[in-house]
């Protein structure tokens, strides 16, 4: 079932003119939505049938023939229960394994697109070449934070790249303030309030270090200090709920810096995961 309140929310803090307001108005009349003809909205919202069709695409719908049929299967959140009801995304107690599976293949489908749509790729690029050039990558991480953050490094040092994790606070310390001018520190926290990742990429930056914060939406300490930024777009879920999306988004975002980086020297980075792949299954088969 596709989550069509959650996609417009995702979409609204990107738009602004005309789009905005389509946005507002689908979000007012959700539940009106799938009696109303095309040309009904269009005249409701002042703009043209194509527009509304555009704008329909732009959520991710190949027509508004399936928008309309989302909306249909979709209860608005006035008529939901409450989120402490669900376990995961809208998971409840009356769904089968299938509906469980489709659930969360849409849930995790739905987080991948909203987190690629609205990348700064300017940003993104900006932290490929310095991981590309850089001698030494420090990662600083803490709590649920470590999972993107040994995933990062796994793929990394595959590749060839000298990488570490930290997430002790006197590691995270010690390790930052040794970095130089060649060297790249990347801190993760999705609500840019860890404290020792915080003072991890001041006292890298300090050192001289070039520093890459990964983050939530939220201005927060962490991404005005580092000297790139790279968000995960906020998504309408509880706090519960946050810390599945925080680690998939954060995941795909250092999935495409890592495969960036990988690019950059194709025939190096090949080499080094088949030679590195052939010591692993060595190692392992003995």
């Amino acid at each position: 079932m596709e989550n069509v309140y959650n996609r417009i929310i995702n979409l609204l803090p990107s738009l602004n003119g005309l789009a905005e307001k389509i946005a507002q108005y689908f979000l007012d009349n959700l539940d009106n939505l799938k009696y109303l003809r095309v040309k009904q909205i269009a005249d409701n919202c002042s703009v043209s049938e194509a527009t509304i069709t555009r704008f329909v695409k732009t959520l991710g719908y190949l027509s508004f023939y399936d928008f309309k049929m989302a909306v249909a299967n979709y209860n608005t959140p006035k008529n939901n229960k409450n989120s402490s009801d669900f376990i995961l995304g809208d998971i409840n107690s009356n769904d089968s394994l299938e509906d469980i599976i489709t659930k969360m293949k849409s849930e995790f489908i739905n987080t991948i697109d909203v987190t690629i749509n609205f990348l700064d790729l300017h940003e993104i690029k900006k932290a490929i070449t310095v991981v590309s050039s850089a001698k030494t990558i420090n990662i600083y991480a803490t709590g649920n934070s470590y999972v993107p953050a040994k995933h990062a490094y796994l793929r990394l040092y595959r590749i060839g790249k000298k990488c570490s994790v930290y997430t002790d606070p006197s590691e995270i310390a010690v390790s930052a303030s040794l970095l130089c001018k060649d060297d790249v520190a990347i801190g993760i926290s999705y609500s840019g309030k860890s404290e020792p990742v915080i003072k991890g990429i001041q006292y890298a930056k300090e050192a001289g270090a070039t520093t890459i914060a990964i983050t939530g939406p939220i201005n927060s300490i962490m991404q005005r200090t580092a000297d790139i930024k790279i968000s995960a777009v906020k998504r309408e879920i509880d706090d519960f709920q946050i810390s599945s999306f925080s680690r998939l988004s954060h995941i795909v975002i250092l999935d495409i810096i890592y495969a960036g980086v990988a690019v950059k020297d194709y025939k190096k980075s090949v080499k080094a995961i088949k030679v590195s792949g052939t010591k692993v299954a060595d190692i392992l088969n003995n």
